[in-house]
């Protein structure tokens, strides 16, 4: 625990960085992440989508999200969130890079909402999956769908 406290406190400086780059290298952070049980990385992933890192890279962390076998952390609502406010347009136009890095999306606030039913984060699991029937953001009815059987 105490390495993941040193990485948290690590990256939020780097997360922070005037130069985008710097900031977008960090969040290269997660793919050393992806075989390991993300819950004890919440702090951490809430640190990345709240700065401009995630907007130069959202795709590491995402990318992260989705290969992960392991229960999800609540916390991915609000990565799913920080993505639909600030590229949710964008991402439901497949011509733009964003559509790519918004194609998981759906799956990951299905998962969230199916992994955390009974705590405080299905219903914010369920206003990601609204947003997403908004804007239409990857396969969210293939998604609807398949939760519905």
């Amino acid at each position: 625990m105490k390495h993941c406290l040193a990485l948290v406190n690590a990256n939020r400086v780097l997360f922070n960085d005037p130069d985008s780059k710097v900031g977008s290298a960090a969040g290269d952070c997660f793919r050393r992440l992806e075989s390991q049980s993300l819950e004890a990385f919440g702090e951490l992933i809430e640190a990345y989508c709240r700065n401009a890192a995630y907007e130069a890279n959202s795709f590491s962390l995402l990318h992260t999200l989705e290969e992960s076998v392991e229960k999800l952390p609540g916390i991915v609502c609000m990565a799913c969130e920080h993505f639909l406010l600030r590229f949710g347009k964008e991402a439901s136009d497949i011509r733009t890079h964003r559509a790519a890095d918004g194609y998981g999306i759906p799956k990951l606030a299905f998962r969230v909402y199916h992994q955390h039913q009974r705590d405080e984060w299905a219903s914010r699991a369920l206003d990601v999956i609204d947003r997403l029937c908004e804007v239409s953001v990857g396969e969210t009815f293939a998604q609807l769908q398949e939760f519905d059987r």
